[in-house]
């Protein structure tokens, strides 16, 4: 929080010159990918600050035990859903179909061994949507949590599935077993979460939050799930979320939204000691 109004102004002051990045994870600790307006995905160095263009789609997901593996929102076979692509070999794509003509697919993310893929589908005609959960060594997909509201979902450690939620006007945090089919609140109020994406020990949830008063101004926010407490990590006049936590726990990277303008933040897990990698992108 400490650096609010500072991020603001350098945000501010490099506006015409920053690369735009959308919706970033992590391809590894010195790597992480990303989109910009135009369709391609880049993936980005975080040292040399070097970037390099990988294919047309959005929402790139990288496979964290397989390196080179990504899912991502593309057009393929004349139509646009989920799509799972090798790096070696970027013609020959998988796509995921829910076979529900019209229904959209969104928001892939990886578990955390790299066999599961989830993802989050809109059904035609109604706002409801559907989780899916795609076995890559099975290659099978079944659907969970069917007629509800869901969010983007992401996976804990043990292979739940974190995800936001609501139903008419209260929104809720959700930890779903796929195996019980058992459904867990972490919280429930008047908030409305919007990205939440679970530390590789389990024990914290990282996820962009505001209140209906407020509703175009997301922060980030820290839920320490055994205590129960919540911290707020950013509060700037800026939206940030989708934070991602680092492999090692010991860094976020965050999505970050002013007047049309994106950028890709990385920062200490307290908020602090912030670094904005698309203001000063160079490509290859």
């Amino acid at each position: 929080m400490k650096y609010g109004y500072l991020l603001f102004l350098m945000g501010f002051f490099n506006w015409g010159y920053a690369q735009s990045g959308l919706h970033p994870k992590w391809v590894n600790e010195t790597e992480v990918v990303y989109y910009d307006r135009s369709g391609k995905v880049w993936v980005h160095n975080i040292e040399s600050r070097q970037r390099r263009e990988l294919t047309n789609g959005s929402q790139p997901a990288p496979n964290p035990v397989r390196p080179g593996v990504y899912a991502l929102r593309k057009r393929a076979n004349g139509k646009s859903g989920i799509v799972i692509m090798d790096e070696k070999q970027p013609d020959d794509l998988l796509m995921i179909d829910t076979r529900v003509p019209g229904q959209n697919s969104y928001h892939p993310i990886w578990s955390f061994d790299g066999n599961y893929l989830a993802f989050n589908a809109e059904h035609p005609g109604n706002k409801t949507s559907t989780l899916y959960i795609y076995d890559y060594q099975k290659k099978s997909l079944r659907p969970y949590l069917e007629d509800r509201i869901v969010g983007a979902p992401s996976f804990f450690p043990n292979g739940d599935v974190l995800l936001p939620t609501h139903d008419e006007e209260v929104f809720s945090l959700l930890r779903f077993n796929r195996a019980t089919g058992k459904t867990i609140t972490l919280s429930s109020d008047n908030l409305r979460y919007f990205f939440a994406d679970a530390s590789p020990d389990g024990n914290k949830v990282v996820v962009g939050m505001t209140d209906k008063e407020n509703a175009e101004n997301y922060d980030l926010w820290m839920l320490d799930l055994k205590t129960g407490q919540k911290k707020q990590l950013t509060n700037t006049p800026v939206k940030e979320f989708c934070g991602r936590w680092s492999p090692s726990g010991e860094k976020l990277l965050v999505f970050s939204e002013m007047e049309g303008t994106y950028h890709v933040l990385i920062m200490d897990t307290n908020g602090e000691n912030v670094i904005n990698l698309t203001a000063t992108a160079n490509e290859e």
